[in-house]
């Protein structure tokens, strides 16, 4: 009785095309009337491409990709998600934040 070793790089490779695709759908459905940061604007427009074509490049070359995925990859798009999503997708609130000292 033999057993198969678990290709743990494509189960890391999975999560990671699952977390591209969780980031894609948070920064799609933030919807706002005021648009008036343009550089979040602008980094949120980035960020949802490359996220997109990095989840169909990992989708098309899931055999070369899979063996090579390492868990720190993984890791730090996860913390991208955990980011974008903790905004509800408002990139703006990700990077300004408010500078109120709290009262002593």
């Amino acid at each position: 009785m033999s057993i198969e070793p678990v290709a743990y790089g494509d189960v890391l490779l999975s999560i990671r095309i699952g977390i591209h695709l969780a980031t894609v759908g948070v920064l799609l459905s933030y919807s706002s009337s005021r648009r008036t940061k343009w550089f979040s604007t602008l980094l949120a427009f980035l960020l949802t491409g490359t996220s997109f074509a990095m989840a169909a490049q990992c989708l098309t070359k899931f055999a070369v990709y899979g063996p090579r995925t390492e868990i720190w990859s993984v890791l730090f798009f996860a913390v991208v998600l955990i980011l974008v999503s903790y905004s509800g997708g408002n990139v703006a609130r990700v990077l300004y934040q408010d500078r109120r000292r709290a009262p002593r």
